[in-house]
């Protein structure tokens, strides 16, 4: 009998299709410029070295967190999609590389330890108009609640004029400790070349 194949459950989740959806008016329309009238500038370049030094390197497709500003757990970051990706990005309502993005632009700037924090879970997403691939987006973040292990937190993203597209709460980003990436190197295959004596003699020429 023919082993029988198991799967292993992901993710899960639950879709519901809202034609008419409306956001809070809260979070519906609001400009980046109102948005980061309270903000401070930061640096978006330090954003990328703060990542690796927690041991996530971007690749370019990664790195389109371009200006950044702040006001204590609040962020907003101006974003943009690589051009390797822009093309293939109108076959998506979101870009998985823009989804990233949105992420970072939660992190970028607020985590004081070095450790690595991953997300884990989302409690809603829902979106209300199709993301350009090569328009001027912003993503509008906050942290609503944090501990020793996690991050909670909302995003918005917005486009230049300030319409929201999308709208995820209850991002939930868990701790990584640091000892656990030497713990991962031991979870790999490598390919070791272990020496033999020769079975035959080898023939002079």
């Amino acid at each position: 009998e023919a082993q029988q194949s198991v799967w292993t459950l992901h993710a899960s989740g639950n879709i519901l299709m809202q034609p008419n959806a409306t956001a809070s008016a809260e979070h519906l329309n609001h400009a980046p410029e109102k948005l980061r009238a309270h903000m401070v500038a930061a640096s978006a370049g330090q954003h990328v070295e703060d990542m690796a030094r927690r041991g996530l390197h971007y690749g370019p497709c990664f790195q389109g967190l371009v200006e950044l500003w702040q006001h204590e757990r609040e962020n907003l970051a101006r974003v943009h999609l690589h051009e390797s990706v822009v093309a293939e990005a109108q076959q998506y309502r979101l870009h998985p590389a823009l989804l990233d993005l949105c992420f970072q632009a939660l992190l970028a700037g607020q985590v004081l330890n070095r450790d690595t924090y991953l997300p884990v879970a989302l409690g809603r997403v829902q979106g209300f108009a199709h993301s350009t691939a090569d328009g001027e987006l912003w993503a509008h973040t906050r942290i609503t609640a944090s501990d020793a292990t996690k991050l909670l937190g909302d995003i918005f993203l917005r486009d230049e004029d300030g319409h929201l597209l999308l709208e995820a709460r209850g991002l939930e980003l868990r701790r990584m400790p640091r000892d656990l990436n030497a713990k991962i190197a031991d979870w790999f295959y490598e390919v070791t070349w272990q020496p033999q004596p020769l079975t035959q003699q080898v023939a002079k020429h």
